[in-house]
């Protein structure tokens, strides 16, 4: 299962493709699409006039410069919006974790959202630890401990709750464990664990 996650885009292109809602602004990207169009004169005539596009290539040309500025606006603020609403999430998760008296403290330190950059490698890390079985995944949690909670037992209560800490990792933590024990994996023989450095 593949996480609701954040891709910083490469470039504007994939801003678009990932972030701009086509419901909202599908209108706004046919107009820009008939404008090009009317920019190559690949619309005829009548389709000029019924879209009234049927004006000179100055004013076709601006139009079209102010349509990608609000489209790429509109995607832009559709991120941002996203990356707040799980900076929100994630300050309110550390309110309710707080003890007492020092919720101010655990909303400050509340972790920013992760943004990925290098999506085949999350989705390997991802793949990863699905794949993990029980065993591998309660050896993991010993050997993190400190990121995925101590183990008191092999129980399905302490194996969901290993499950649901790795959700609440940062990108991080996910990707230092997931190499440090493909690594280790590799390089020791399945008799023993070799310690980390």
């Amino acid at each position: 299962m593949m996480e609701n996650i954040f891709i910083l885009p490469g470039n504007e292109q994939e801003l678009f493709n990932r972030y701009l809602d086509n419901n909202e602004y599908g209108p706004l990207k046919e107009r820009l699409e008939l404008v090009r169009k009317a920019l190559n004169n690949k619309l005829s005539p009548d389709e000029r006039n019924k879209h009234g596009l049927n004006v000179g290539v100055h004013e076709l040309s601006m139009e079209r410069k102010e349509l990608e500025r609000k489209i790429f606006q509109m995607a832009l603020k559709s991120f941002a919006e996203r990356v707040c609403d799980e900076q929100r999430a994630l300050c309110e998760q550390g309110f309710w974790q707080a003890p007492c008296g020092e919720e101010a403290g655990y909303i400050s330190s509340a972790p920013v959202p992760d943004l990925v950059t290098d999506v085949k490698q999350y989705k390997a890390i991802c793949r990863w630890w699905e794949k993990l079985s029980d065993t591998r995944r309660l050896k993991v949690a010993a050997m993190f401990a400190n990121e995925l909670g101590p183990i008191y037992g092999h129980d399905t209560e302490t194996l969901e709750r290993i499950y649901s800490r790795w959700f609440l990792l940062s990108l991080d933590d996910k990707q230092r464990i997931y190499h440090s024990w493909t690594t280790n994996e590799k390089q020791t023989s399945p008799c023993h664990t070799k310690a980390r450095e």
